[in-house]
């Protein structure tokens, strides 16, 4: 008897056993309630309208900045709000100088040398036309006075010398014509010199950046999120900054682009700045960037960039550049049955839950609507007050 005691004692402990492992299946009450989808935003205010400040574009050249005003403050029109480095400007400036004085020192000098030769070719035509009025004064033509040898030599040294006189006004033309192409090319080289000299004060003139009109200066951050910094090298027709209108601001927000389901134009926003996390902000998305993008180079991970219409009040204190974190609201159900994502099964005909009845496990079709990151929604398969496993069982009975 006490054998047959401790055998029931023992059955009865493995069928406790057994219940308990159903027991163990993590279970979920079906019930009605809100069922929201949310895309979770981070971003910053920015202004819709603004003016660029760019790098000065006459330049072709990297420039290096020298002087920022300090972000966020006020300015008035013609106050310089950047200023790039101008020593290599003033170096070759002064390189062109000296080469512009060398060449007026060659203009000088070469126009002397060019003065001698031609007094010298001028001397010389005066020399033989004095000879050519004597030989002319002179001439021997009488054979009955002179014999006839002297008449031929009388008449050699005038040819001799009217061939000397052509020859020195050629010289004298070619002299004029060599004289004012060498002059020429040293103007054309001074004249070179004097456009570079010209580029470079220009270029000087326009390392200083003013303000077109009064408003609020605000750098300009790149891809990494860097704004620029004293010491920098940026190239010519790169913004640097701006002055946005105060009057109209929007928010720039990214979103994961695994978050971005059921991302479209027209949803609503709400947003609160990191400087303000009491105030909520009301929006709307007014644009979608075709393509996700990397914010950092060196991750893989993609974001959507997006643009919030803001419709609350606007406030003096906010400010271009202010960081800010919300939510965009894709789903805003009442009333509905949703469960979490991971009870919801499928094969390759439909989606399915287990549900419990009379303490079994049964396969429940059901017939899904939206999801989010956690939930599902459930059009029909189940009612509220059902009992399903958020995990598959252990056991089944279908």
């Amino acid at each position: 008897m006490m054998r047959l005691f401790l055998f029931f004692i023992l059955l009865i402990s493995l069928i406790n056993c057994s219940d308990e492992s159903y027991d163990k299946t993590i279970r979920f009450e079906v019930s009605k309630g809100t069922f929201s989808m949310r895309i979770p935003i981070e971003g910053e205010l920015e202004a819709s309208n603004e003016t660029p400040i760019s790098m000065p574009s006459g330049s072709f050249e990297p420039q290096v900045i020298a002087w920022l005003a300090e972000e966020n403050t006020l300015v008035k029109k013609g106050d310089a709000v950047a200023r790039f480095d101008t020593t290599k400007y003033i170096y070759d400036s002064e390189q062109v100088q000296l080469k512009m004085e060398q060449v007026d020192i060659s203009y000088i000098t070469k126009g002397n040398i060019l003065g001698n030769e031609k007094g010298e070719i001028i001397t010389d035509a005066d020399l033989i036309s004095k000879e050519l009025i004597l030989a002319g004064r002179f001439a021997i033509e009488d054979f009955e006075v002179f014999s006839k040898n002297e008449v031929i030599d009388s008449m050699r040294n005038k040819k001799y010398l009217e061939a000397q006189q052509d020859h020195t006004n050629w010289r004298s033309d070619v002299h004029d014509q060599k004289s004012s192409s060498e002059l020429e090319l040293l103007d054309l080289e001074r004249q070179m010199h004097v456009s570079k000299l010209t580029q470079y004060q220009d270029a000087m003139n326009r390392m200083e950046i003013k303000a077109p009109h009064d408003g609020l200066f605000v750098l300009q951050k790149n891809r990494r999120g860097d704004k620029p910094r004293v010491g920098d090298v940026t190239w010519p027709g790169r913004k640097i900054g701006s002055l946005p209108d105060m009057k109209k601001l929007q928010a720039k927000v990214n979103i994961l682009e695994s978050e971005a389901a059921g991302l479209e134009i027209g949803l609503k926003v709400l947003f609160n700045l990191d400087a303000y996390p009491d105030e909520i902000i009301h929006g709307t998305v007014t644009q979608i960037d075709a393509i996700a993008k990397t914010l950092v180079n060196e991750s893989p991970v993609k974001y959507f960039g997006a643009t919030v219409g803001i419709n609350s009040d606007y406030h003096d204190y906010w400010r271009p550049g202010v960081q800010l974190r919300g939510r965009i609201y894709v789903i805003e159900k009442s009333d509905v049955i949703s469960v979490p994502s991971q009870a919801i099964f499928r094969d390759q005909s439909m989606s399915y839950v287990y549900l419990n009845k009379g303490g079994d496990w049964h396969k429940q079709e059901v017939d899904i609507g939206a999801r989010s990151l956690s939930l599902t929604e459930i059009n029909s398969g189940i009612k509220e007050g059902d009992i399903i496993a958020l995990y598959q069982p252990e056991k089944e009975e279908s």
